[in-house]
């Protein structure tokens, strides 16, 4: 590597820590941040299917970094994988342009046929013999590194707790081990001890992969293809062998963790996979692969909606200048242009595919890599074009060959600037506030149901990592299946010391007698709150809900309403105002395109909109006509839309004046 080179990838990862490490939000950023914050915390499993390499790396990094701040020292766990994805990406990108990788037969010749002389260098051009070559290989590389690093979908992950930035690393560090197992040629019936050096490499790094996240199976395909592609690759059998024995062994042994987690039972063990029928449902994500809707091929509205986010990360212009590319990539190197394309294609498909993804931006980040790649690869050929006769002093040729860069550098200017005041996340509170007005008035010692992956995940995150209101028994949604067996609810006592079990010994009671039960026997001494009406199944002829902002109090006897409960504070008082790129998760087809583009700031709104609603309708069956017009209110200067589009509400209220006069 070349002093230059060492420069410019110290610049791109100095870069990328500084504008990640700004922009970072101070607590969690949202739902699977919270899990996986609180999983890393305890020592727990998180979700099907377990992400074990993850969680192992984040429990040494907790212990290794001198960060007091614990969510504040996870998140740079994400940084680091994200700066460091930038080294590879941009090595991968001078090996491509120098020339190098002829991996596949047939070398890349996208700069000059001929130099001065009229001779040809088609192919051979080297960045050590040709500086106009070598400044604007380094220039464009520089650039498409920069580009990806900024993407809205890298960035959003590179400032969070989750997975997708350690992917972001395994994809950029997998596609740099293929490009350089070429870089001296294809697979000869011969090959030196660095090649074979670099297939093992990338056998363990893809092996290890899949402990991150198995969604690099999709990767699969294109691996077949390139070996098959190989014409002397029978000549390498015991290379290719062991390289499968290394790829098995590192994509499955990262999962030890989970039985070996489980059987230590943490306070977060989802799935509990101690035994094998548990650990095959929980590693094979059975809960998301085994619905009728769990994936879907002929829905066109998601393929449009893939469509619109491209237009959006790269308008129409950088998805021609991609199809460009890959028609110019094709007439030099049809293996790579075949590389690039099954990148692009099998990840766009398997997103829109799988429907039951709610992350649908997130997975398509290789194929931003590739479409990066592609995008540079026609702005190099514009650049050669004009190189050819720069000796000659054509000014209008020097003016072409600025022009693909300047062109570059106001796509990146101007795109990034909405990206990062969309990320950035330095008053990024909303999550936090979102759990803390659901239980921050709620009775001392009270014990509630929770349902929804947002509410229990936060809340789970602000009593086991914030320490707040420890004083609560937070039953989360996937605990409710343990009151089922012995084994869980043994593992519920243990957890919560504060929960009532009554003694069923000899009966036999389903999940929602037994529940009914649990309610009445810490009703004696406690407060008892649901999430909704549907989190417990309970006995409408014994017990009594009241309104407790977007909860319900369970209660033996009728209550009145207490108002602590509508009490919200939050650290912006204008939240409702910022603007925010909201998540495309592509499940809901009626909205146009098919994107359903869930805003998370929209979650904790519909939460108080349901709170002022509950309140208004406690008062309108009361009769209070102007207590509940004031409660939906409420509704009306937060969301005018939304209440336009309830006039029953305002029929209600009429109504309830009527009766009264």
């Amino acid at each position: 590597m070349s002093t230059l080179d060492k420069s410019i990838v110290l610049i791109l990862v100095i870069f990328s820590l500084i504008i990640y490490g700004v922009s970072m939000p101070p607590t969690i950023f949202w739902q699977d941040a919270g899990i996986y914050a609180t999983g890393i915390y305890v020592e727990g499993n998180v979700y099907s299917p377990g992400f074990p390499l993850y969680m192992i790396l984040g429990n040494l990094w907790k212990h290794i970094i001198p960060i007091e701040d614990f969510t504040q020292k996870i998140q740079w766990l994400s940084v680091i994988f994200s700066a460091v994805s930038s080294l590879f990406l941009y090595k991968s990108l001078v090996i491509l342009f120098t020339n190098k990788s002829t991996l596949f037969k047939k070398i890349i010749a996208l700069s000059s046929d001929k130099d001065s002389q009229g001779v040809s260098v088609r192919g051979v051009v080297s960045p050590d013999t040709n500086t106009n070559v070598n400044l604007t290989i380094y220039i464009l590389s520089f650039l498409a590194t920069l580009a990806f690093q900024l993407n809205y979908n890298v960035w959003s992950q590179a400032n969070n707790i989750e997975v997708y930035a350690f992917h972001t690393l395994f994809v950029s560090v997998i596609l740099y081990l293929v490009i350089k197992i070429g870089e001296k040629g294809r697979i000869e019936k011969v090959i030196d001890s660095n090649t074979v050096k670099y297939i093992y490499l990338l056998a363990i790094t893809y092996g290890l992969s899949f402990g991150n996240h198995p969604m690099t199976v999709v990767l699969l395909p294109t691996f077949i293809i390139l070996v098959v592609l190989q014409p002397n690759i029978l000549f390498h059998k015991k290379t290719i062998i062991l390289s499968l024995i290394i790829f098995v062994f590192a994509a499955f042994s990262t999962y030890a963790y989970l039985p070996v987690t489980a059987n230590s039972k943490p306070i977060l063990n989802w799935g509990n996979p101690n035994t094998l029928d548990r650990f095959i449902s929980h590693v094979s994500g059975k809960t998301y692969l085994t619905t009728d809707q769990s994936f879907v091929f002929n829905d066109i509205s998601r393929y449009q909606a893939a469509w619109q986010e491209f237009v959006w990360e790269y308008s129409y212009l950088g998805i021609l200048l991609a199809l460009t590319g890959l028609i110019l990539i094709y007439r030099e190197n049809k293996t790579i242009a075949g590389l690039l394309t099954s990148i692009l294609s099998l990840h766009v498909l398997f997103a829109v595919f799988y429907k039951q993804t709610t992350e649908y931006n997130y997975w398509l980040v290789p194929a931003h890599l590739a479409t990066i790649i592609l995008i540079t690869l026609t702005a190099q050929y514009l650049i050669s074009l004009a190189n050819r006769d720069l000796n000659q002093k054509n000014y209008l040729k020097l003016l072409l060959s600025v022009f693909p860069l300047a062109l570059f550098v106001v796509f990146l200017i101007t795109h990034i600037s909405q990206t990062a005041i969309e990320l950035d996340r330095r008053q990024y509170y909303y999550a936090e506030d979102f759990g803390k007005n659901i239980i921050r008035n709620l009775d001392q010692n009270s014990l509630i149901f929770l349902t929804g992956d947002q509410e229990s995940s936060t809340i789970m995150y602000l009593q086991i990592v914030k320490k707040y209101r420890t004083d609560l028994t937070a039953i989360k949604n996937i605990e409710l299946e343990q009151f089922a067996s012995e084994e869980g609810r043994e593992l519920l006592k243990k957890n919560y010391p504060n929960l009532v079990l009554p003694d069923t010994t000899g009966s036999k009671l389903n999940i929602d007698q037994y529940l009914n039960q649990v309610v009445n026997e810490n009703l004696k001494d406690k407060s008892v709150y649901l999430m909704s009406k549907k989190t417990i199944n309970l006995d409408q002829n014994k017990f009594y809900l009241t309104p407790a902002a977007s909860l319900y109090k369970v209660s033996l006897q009728p209550e009145d309403i207490e108002l602590k409960h509508w009490n919200f504070e939050y650290h912006d008082p204008h939240y409702y105002l910022k603007s925010e790129r909201p998540l495309m998760s592509l499940k809901d087809p009626s909205k146009p395109g098919g994107v359903n583009r869930v805003q998370f700031i929209q979650h904790m709104i519909n939460y108080e909109l349901q709170s002022w609603k509950n309140l208004g309708d406690w008062y309108l069956q009361a009769y209070d006509c102007t207590k509940a017009e004031d409660s939906y209110s409420k509704i009306k200067s937060i969301a005018p839309d939304r209440y336009l589009s309830l006039p029953q509400i305002q029929q209600s209220i009429d109504s309830c004046y009527d009766k009264n006069r």
